[in-house]
């Protein structure tokens, strides 16, 4: 049977910063360990490991812009 590895100072701080920014697999990749690993440990600490990825807006191309423009030109008259 394998030998637990204790989390060291070091660890939890590093854990406790990427909490809420990063996903549970960033944060065991980072960290070395399982994910079984930190989740346990974010339990411990009483830490949330929900993640939510921000969603970035999609760009507007030049075209789609020209089009929307249109649209208003024939829809109010100008």
């Amino acid at each position: 049977m394998r030998r637990k590895k204790r989390w060291t100072d070091a660890e939890v701080e590093k854990l406790r910063s990427m909490v809420g920014k990063h996903s549970q697999d960033q944060i065991a990749q980072e960290l070395g360990r399982p994910r079984g690993s930190v989740s346990t440990k974010a339990r411990e600490l009483n830490l949330s490991l929900v993640f939510h990825r921000r969603r970035q807006k999609p760009a507007t191309s030049w075209l789609a812009w020209r089009a929307a423009a249109l649209r208003y030109r024939t829809r109010w008259g100008v």
